[in-house]
């Protein structure tokens, strides 16, 4: 006869299971029993607007033995994973002694604040109402309708949160971007008009930086390998190509001006751009040979070791 008990006891949760199935994801959208009065779920429902909501959810459920409901305290132990068969534990354990009233229980179920990211959750639920706890069959957590909204949570305007930057540290922005009030910068500028660059120094924003006779006609500049400016120019006192490379991103300092070219009168109508070798490459005419031609610089400030060329002289 205790065999047998033990055996409709079991039959009867495992009955009762399949309901608390049916019933717990109901429950989760906050269906319930036509056999809990409106009282009750007032009392289960009445929080305080101004009360911050934790990360606990109700979970409702129903208990039958051998068809009849169950009356009394039963243990309970509820687990979050993160598949329906194995997976990995969410949470720890809960734990609950929960009183059951004509077969319906109400507990709170709190696994963590990060428990629920997006991803499906099942959970796992043993019962102990007769001294033997019983394994019931996991199920899946679904979302109530409401709750749907949050799968947006992360998004402003419809952009990802990945697509916002940090304010906090340095960024990269690309892309054209519109700035109604302005930016201001670390300097106090504050710019509303054009894009902002960073004024050069000195009374003006200009210096001098060669004045060795009639020079300066027929300018052209560039950017070198070494991220400093490269200048060339003609040299009407003399006659000559000359190259003048920045000692620093201002052009203020440092400076070194140099005769690359004297042979006749040089260095008019002058361009110049950087190579694949990362040096200057210049062409410019050559008046005395009516000439075109090109300096290959030697180095980065075009400062020795540089090559001529007449390319054309037809």
């Amino acid at each position: 006869m205790k065999r047998n008990f033990v055996v409709g006891m079991f039959g009867g949760l495992i009955g009762s299971a399949m309901l608390l199935i049916v019933l717990s994801v109901a429950g989760i959208v906050g269906a319930r029993s036509s056999d809990v009065t409106r009282s009750d779920v007032s009392r289960a429902n009445d929080v305080s607007a101004a009360t911050p909501l934790t990360s606990t959810f109700t979970y409702q459920g129903q208990l039958k033995n051998g068809g009849s409901a169950v009356n009394g305290s039963c243990q309970m132990a509820f687990r979050l994973y993160d598949a329906l068969v194995s997976g990995s534990l969410i949470g720890s354990p809960i734990t609950p002694t929960v009183p059951v009233t004509n077969g319906l229980f109400t507990v709170g179920l709190n696994f963590g604040s990060n428990a629920f990211n997006g991803n499906g959750r099942w959970l796992d639920i043993q019962v102990n109402c007769t001294g033997t706890f019983v394994l019931l069959p996991r199920q899946a957590l679904t979302p109530a309708p409401n709750a749907l909204f949050a799968s947006n949570a992360n998004l402003l305007d419809g952009q990802d949160s990945s697509t916002f930057v940090n304010l906090s540290s340095a960024q990269t922005i690309s892309g054209l971007k519109t700035f109604l009030g302005g930016v201001k910068f670390p300097d106090g500028t504050t710019q509303t008009t054009a894009f902002y660059r960073l004024a050069l120094p000195g009374p003006g924003a200009a210096a001098t930086v060669d004045s060795a006779g009639d020079v300066g006609q027929y300018t052209s500049i560039t950017i070198g390998a070494d991220g400093l400016g490269l200048i060339s120019y003609y040299d009407l006192t003399n006659g000559d190509l000359k190259v003048l490379h920045c000692g620093n991103a201002a052009c203020s300092s440092g400076i070194s001006a140099t005769t690359v070219d004297s042979a006749g009168d040089v260095g008019e109508y002058t361009s110049i751009t950087i190579g694949a070798d990362g040096r200057g490459l210049i062409s410019y005419y050559d008046f005395t040979n009516g000439d075109l031609k090109v300096l290959h610089c030697g180095n980065a400030a075009c400062s020795s070791g540089n090559t001529a060329t007449s390319v054309d002289s037809a």
